[in-house]
């Protein structure tokens, strides 16, 4: 035991004499720095950096430099739960986005952007808007949810006009009302954990927005979106660690491609981003924390279009 303390005191020592030895004999060097950071300049530096927004946490969209953005959606939707005998009618989504973007210009480059757009949302996905035949057998549905969502990519910009693939992601609580009950018991039991009560849930969506002129953009995506039965928090967490965990890996494998090849960078962030959320709710739709044992979810897919407004 003695040993292994003292080969540690040794390491330890190695490694800090260089440091402690140069200290001593070269003055000069150390007055120079610290002049150096007495006459550090903070824009300079923010913009070596990308700006220290970027080291906020996604929630914090209140950020210094960012601008207020409201975004209005339609969609259509596709409901699916596993397991479930009865079939929903499919139904029509709109949405309100209120938050703040900020876009920045990657150093060394020439047109190729950095884009973040942190939201709070609310909408309402049901049958109600769309004429259903009252023969029809699909179970009709009513849907609220309301949450936080963070979208990131990078653009490219062409005068004043602008594209940006963007993948994003969010946390939201919901509530459905089934206008009709499915006829099995086996599917009223399924349902019952659903109906008429809040519910907790995550989506992702990858997909395009356009800026023809400057503050104003088109915007069309593909949104998986998961309602759990029951909120289970740690395994929810330990689900949601493992998939924070993979999309930093891609981050890093990103962040080498834009110091390689920047302008490749919008489309492989999209695609690889978009491919991993899509295959990880695919995970889910049978185990809505996987890979942890545990109930399906109920699933949305819904394609979006619509127009944001920044200020």
């Amino acid at each position: 035991m003695k040993s292994k303390i003292f080969l540690l005191l040794i390491l330890l020592l190695a490694w800090f004499a260089p440091t402690v030895f140069s200290q001593e004999t070269d003055s000069t060097k150390a007055k120079d720095k610290w002049e150096d950071w007495e006459n550090w300049d903070e824009d300079d530096d923010a913009d070596e950096w990308g700006g220290w927004d970027d080291w906020d946490i996604k929630f914090n969209i209140f950020s210094n430099r960012s601008r207020p953005t409201i975004s209005a959606l339609y969609g259509i939707s596709q409901i699916k739960l596993k397991n479930f005998g009865s079939k929903f009618a499919d139904p029509t989504l709109i949405e309100l986005k209120l938050g703040y973007t900020r876009r920045d210009t990657l150093p060394g480059t020439c047109g190729v952007l950095w884009h973040k757009y942190n939201y709070f949302y609310i909408g309402n996905t049901t049958t109600d808007l769309k004429n259903i035949s009252a023969l029809n057998p699909d179970l009709e549905t009513n849907l609220w949810r309301f949450g936080f969502g963070w979208e990131k990519g990078y653009g490219y910009k062409f005068g004043v006009s602008e594209i940006i693939p963007y993948h994003s992601g969010g946390i939201e609580w919901s509530r459905l009302k089934m206008i009709e009950q499915p006829v099995a018991n086996f599917d009223k039991n399924i349902a019952n954990y659903f109906n008429d009560s809040f519910r907790f849930g995550t989506h992702a969506e990858a997909g395009l927005r356009i800026n023809p002129i400057p503050n104003i953009s088109i915007e069309a995506g593909y949104e998986r979106a998961a309602i759990f039965p029951r909120h289970l928090f740690w395994k929810w967490a330990g689900s949601a660690l493992l998939e924070v965990a993979a999309q930093g890996l891609l981050d890093h494998f990103i962040d080498e491609i834009i110091d390689s090849s920047p302008y490749a960078a919008p489309i492989v962030n999209a695609v690889l981003k978009g491919a991993l959320s899509y295959g990880i709710y695919e995970l889910r739709e049978e185990k809505m924390n996987w890979p942890f044992n545990s109930a399906p979810p109920l699933m949305y897919d819904q394609v979006k279009f619509g127009l944001t407004f920044m200020f």
